[in-house]
């Protein structure tokens, strides 16, 4: 595990010449969410590599809710929806479903229960006695070999 673009860039590039085309090494590399990001990185290497990044945030776009929330939001705003619309239709779709299940004693349920939403999965832990809750929830996303990115259940 690294954050350095540099080693990270050639750790890759050697793995896949590891790997080759025709060899029956079976490789799925996990990886930081830094690394989505870093600009000297072949692309190529984390869809034939079978990358997983775990990151705070992701939109799966071929998910059928996903689509219904673009239409809709379309539909009634006349725009695509901003990370922001999707964080707020998450939050409210976390806290309304604690709500309907628990009722008013719902503070007491709050750790409990875990929610794969839109953009983010949420899971509530209590930071300490002193504050509230930190959300540990994070997606996995895979980097498949067909060239599509998807969030990994």
């Amino acid at each position: 595990v690294s954050e350095n673009e540099a080693f990270v860039s050639d750790a890759l590039r050697n793995l896949h010449l590891a790997k080759g085309k025709n060899s029956k090494i079976n490789i799925h590399l996990f990886g930081l969410p830094k690394w989505k990001n870093y600009e000297i990185l072949e692309l190529a290497y984390l869809h034939e590599l079978n990358s997983h990044l775990a990151l705070q945030y992701y939109i799966d776009y071929t998910n059928p809710e996903t689509t219904a929330f673009v239409e809709t939001f379309r539909y009634n705003f006349k725009t695509d929806p901003t990370q922001y619309a999707f964080q707020g239709y998450d939050v409210i779709s976390y806290f309304m479903s604690v709500l309907h299940q628990y009722g008013r004693s719902f503070p007491a349920h709050i750790e409990h229960h875990e929610k794969s939403l839109l953009q983010s999965n949420i899971k509530l832990k209590k930071a300490d006695n002193q504050s509230g809750f930190v959300n540990t929830g994070i997606r996995e996303i895979l980097y498949s070999g067909n060239w599509s990115i998807r969030a990994w259940e």
